[in-house]
């Protein structure tokens, strides 16, 4: 499957999500005794951690489908970006959706503190952050803007990741798209696509 139509496939399938007309595909148990000896999915997904968002449902695919890596704010750190590499150069999948989500935790959180938050969880708003032109911009966003904004530059910083993805969208093995999910309706905007 090429990009275009793994998009397509994505497209469908948030429709039939948001009609409330899922038809669970792949989800049998011959489906899975499939998949005991391989994997072939056909997109990967990058989304965050929120309970709220499950790739899986909300573009009614099932098991073997989709390779997902899943971060609060869906930032690529070193873990993330080593298995987005093995989801293109091993697995060979066309393409890499980053999905955001409204009203994200982790980008209210930058909004409400800055990179100011106890342990670890200040790299993720240090990276959200990032999506900004200059900290001082955090003040005058809303949080759903801000989402926008890092989904953008996750995909642009993911694209330029050498060796593996840049190599693959620069021969057009890899389709990097951006994409935002709507707690609401349910409705995958994809950016850019």
């Amino acid at each position: 499957m090429d990009a275009e139509h793994a998009l397509r496939q994505l497209r469908e399938g948030n429709a039939r999500f948001t009609a409330g007309l899922p038809r669970h595909p792949n989800q049998s148990a011959e489906r899975r005794a499939e998949l005991v000896a391989s994997q072939q999915p056909w997109a990967m997904v990058l989304t965050c951690a929120d309970s709220r968002v499950v790739p899986e449902l909300i573009f009614d695919v099932g098991l073997g489908d989709l390779f997902v890596a899943r971060v609060a704010g869906n930032v690529a750190s070193i873990g993330i970006l080593a298995s987005l590499e093995l989801g293109a150069s091993e697995l060979g999948c066309p393409l890499l959706v980053v999905l955001g989500h409204h009203g994200c935790g982790v980008a209210q959180a930058t909004l409400d503190r800055g990179t100011d938050h106890p342990g670890v969880v200040s790299e993720l708003t240090r990276r959200m952050a990032a999506a900004c032109c200059a900290m001082h911009e955090l003040g005058d966003m809303e949080v759903n803007e801000l989402v926008d904004r890092n989904v953008r530059r996750q995909a642009e910083e993911l694209r330029s990741t050498p060796p593996t993805l840049s190599e693959r969208v620069a021969d057009g093995r890899l389709s990097i798209v951006g994409a935002v999910y709507e707690l609401a309706t349910g409705q995958v905007h994809f950016l850019d696509a």
